[in-house]
């Protein structure tokens, strides 16, 4: 039988298997990366959901938002300098970082307005 604590582990595990994911979509080769003949600026409008995302799964994990927003931040700009650098056929971009940034803050705006009970914002935290 699973105990509540055992429970209350799996958000934090899953938002750090999302993570590593994210890592490792972000640093594959370009070829595996979607075009953007679709719709113009998609990787942005993609870095965007991600980020998102993210922060919406750490935010589940009870991570607070003065703790995500600092991760965001040093994860937009360390996978944007190895992509430069790393020879996977991918360029780092500033607008990249800006879009992985501009996502993390509307994730956390989400889950304000999702779980608006538990907040996020300053002078919420537990």
């Amino acid at each position: 039988m699973l105990s509540l604590s055992r429970l209350r582990r799996w958000p934090a595990i899953i938002a750090t298997i999302a993570t590593a994911a994210v890592v490792a979509m972000l640093l594959s080769p370009s070829s595996y990366v979607t075009s953007e003949h679709l719709l113009p600026h998609a990787d942005k409008i993609a870095h965007a959901v991600v980020f998102a995302a993210l922060a919406i799964v750490w935010r589940w994990s009870e991570a607070s938002w003065h703790t995500i927003l600092p991760g965001a931040i040093a994860l937009a700009g360390i996978t944007e300098v190895l992509q430069a650098y790393l020879p996977i056929h991918r360029d780092g971009e500033f607008l990249d970082a800006a879009a992985d940034l501009a996502g993390a803050c509307a994730g956390l705006l989400i889950w304000r307005f999702i779980r608006p009970g538990r907040g996020g914002g300053p002078g919420q935290e537990r």
